[in-house]
């Protein structure tokens, strides 16, 4: 019974031996904030998505557009450190209704007003460094037929 005893605290420290040292992983991030226009306003209601670009470790990061800005502070959670991909999207009420068949109800209908080589086809690309980074985006161009 006593060399029972003994042996447990042993077991117990090899069984969590694996732990030691373990801590948060997963890559390196930085927080992100900043302004998006298109040809000259703010966009209103929209999402910025963070892509890291091939080799870059980390999940693609989505942020919401409010009043023309955005920020990772509102998640608590940044973007991978090193070259990621951006998709801007951003929609407009048209000012028409159409019925909503889940609640029975009329919901505003919207429109994507952002081009599409801004998401669809996005060329934009920043560098995330590790600590704050501001990337404006002064968006032009008319929206595409989709």
């Amino acid at each position: 019974m006593q060399r029972t005893v003994l042996l447990l605290p042993g077991i117990v420290a090899f069984c969590l031996l694996p732990c030691l040292g373990c801590g948060q992983s997963g890559p390196v991030r930085g927080d992100v904030q900043g302004k998006v226009t298109v040809d000259g306003e703010s966009v209103e209601n929209g999402a910025i998505v963070f892509t890291p670009l091939e080799g870059i470790e980390g999940a693609p990061m989505q942020y919401e557009i409010k009043g023309g800005t955005y920020s990772s502070a509102a998640t608590g959670k940044g973007v991978p450190v090193g070259k990621n991909s951006v998709y801007i999207s951003g929609t407009k009420p048209t000012g028409r209704q159409s019925l909503n068949f889940v609640t029975g109800e009329m919901s505003d209908d919207f429109v994507e007003y952002i081009p599409a080589k801004y998401n669809e086809r996005t060329t934009l690309e920043v560098e995330v460094e590790d600590g704050n980074n501001t990337f404006d985006f002064e968006l032009e161009g008319k929206p595409t037929q989709r």
